[in-house]
């Protein structure tokens, strides 16, 4: 049985993709593919977090579900699976307990979006979940081309890791785990990004059932995104004891007019892009 593991990455229509899936779960399963999602989640996000806490019970579970049933695929799909990316001995964990449970053969998925757009997008979203400083994530971005994200204590993901030199951070993680890696590119969206997973496990995606616009999960408004960040910091400066006026002061660091972010986002494409372009070059 063959394991396709999806791993987003983020703010690629991950939601999305996991909303077909789950809205054609039964179709999917007649022909063959295994697509259940973690309980009272649309992806295996559980399962996905689980994996950084090195508990691989859910994915083997998964795939021995998929093997009870007689399927010939599993696919499993959650963007934290991201994360990996930059733990590749997890990674090879993962495998490892898919293949005692039954896969024969694993693949990562990767679905890949211009790093400027990504970052754009992935800031707006971060904003209503953690604490953010985009002028810092954007020179760490740069530099290492990765981001890592914490969120507060005793919640799970602990933190995220968020992936912008593709071509250097998944050829290495390439070159590390035993499954195939492949890639696909996001603005291949017809019918819907990251189809051609599907299509790769020999069902046609546009046999499938398609979620309406309420199942994509749709970028913030850049105005919403910046007071959210303004507030995320006010509220731990004021936890501090820091006075108004200085409160105010720093809210003004965290407000980032609509043109710095669109040199933030072609900075990233041109310290990144051709990476990209040449990873593509690969599907």
């Amino acid at each position: 049985m063959h394991l396709v593991v999806h791993a987003g990455t983020h703010k690629t229509a991950s939601t999305y993709f996991q909303h077909v899936l789950v809205l054609n779960e039964r179709q999917l399963a007649e022909r063959g593919i295994y697509t259940r999602p973690d309980a009272k989640m649309t992806g295996n996000h559980g399962t996905a977090w689980m994996t950084l806490l090195e508990d691989y019970r859910h994915v083997a579970a998964h795939v021995q579900e998929a093997a009870r049933m007689n399927l010939k695929a599993a696919l499993l799909s959650s963007e934290d699976f991201e994360t990996l990316i930059f733990d590749p001995r997890r990674a090879r964990l993962v495998e490892e307990s898919a293949r005692e449970a039954g896969a024969t053969s694993i693949e990562w998925a990767f679905c890949l979006r211009a790093p400027g757009a990504y970052f754009s997008s992935l800031a707006a979203q971060l904003s209503k979940m953690a604490f953010v400083d985009y002028v810092g994530a954007l020179g760490t971005a740069l530099r290492d081309g990765r981001v890592r994200v914490f969120r507060e204590a005793r919640r799970y993901p602990l933190y995220w890791d968020f992936c912008f030199d593709y071509e250097r951070h998944l050829s290495a993680f390439a070159a590390a785990v035993a499954g195939k890696v492949s890639f696909h590119d996001f603005d291949d969206r017809e019918p819907f990004p990251a189809h051609r997973i599907i299509a790769n496990l020999g069902v046609d995606p546009r046999s499938l059932e398609i979620p309406g616009s309420a199942s994509r999960n749709q970028r913030l408004e850049p105005k919403v995104a910046e007071d959210n960040r303004v507030a995320v910091l006010s509220g731990i400066l004021e936890a501090a004891g820091v006075s108004g006026s200085a409160v105010a002061s720093f809210g003004d660091y965290m407000r980032v007019p609509a043109e710095l972010q669109d040199e933030a986002a072609a900075a990233l494409d041109r310290r990144f892009g051709d990476g990209l372009r040449r990873l593509l070059t690969r599907i």
